[in-house]
């Protein structure tokens, strides 16, 4: 963790640790349910699961082997994107997944029915995994680029979680937009 200004910029690094310190604090915010999307907007970014796992095997082949459990967890981080992607409102596992996601979970009172350990415990370990990966990142990278991917990743969080143009919103104070694409959740998903 050094200094870095008479260092050549470790581009490749900063990138994966902006991305990896964004997937982490996407996740902790629908983990704390701080910000959430309705259903069916949350359905259309099935993408990002793959963008996600790809963040986390790149950030893998990047850091290199330095552990041993680093390679079990990137293969699990791995294997449970992939089949959330490949089943997407397919796979019982996945629907569930993306209904307690969403607003539409928070807003229909399933939280107060059932808790959702499932759900749960995969997000948590998703965040170890990013977190992980950042603390593996930033002891690559200078100390100039840590602070330059936190501006950045606190941008990208302002551009997108934050942004009142798109649907992600706080289910104690939701935009009456966003509430008409709120549905109730399909019985094809239940929780625990």
């Amino acid at each position: 963790f050094a200094m870095g200004l008479d260092q050549r910029p470790n581009f490749a690094g900063s990138l994966l640790l902006t991305v990896e310190f964004y997937h982490t604090i996407s996740h902790l915010f629908i983990l704390f349910r701080f910000r959430l999307l309705p259903r069916r907007d949350l359905v259309r970014v099935r993408a990002y699961f793959l963008a996600d796992t790809l963040t986390v095997f790149l950030a893998w082949l990047y850091i290199g082997r330095v552990y041993w459990w680093q390679d079990l967890y990137t293969a699990a981080q791995v294997a449970q994107h992939l089949y959330y992607f490949t089943t997407w409102e397919s796979g019982f596992f996945a629907r569930r997944v993306v209904s307690w996601s969403s607003l539409d979970w928070q807003k229909s009172g399933e939280q107060r029915r059932k808790f959702a350990w499932f759900e749960i415990l995969g997000t948590s370990f998703d965040i170890a995994v990013h977190l992980t990966n950042a603390f593996l990142l930033v002891q690559l990278v200078t100390s100039v680029e840590v602070i330059l991917c936190l501006a950045l990743t606190q941008c990208m969080v302002l551009l997108v979680l934050f942004n009142p143009m798109l649907a992600w919103a706080s289910p104690a104070c939701i935009p009456d937009w966003v509430r008409r694409r709120l549905a109730p959740i399909p019985n094809s998903a239940p929780a625990n």
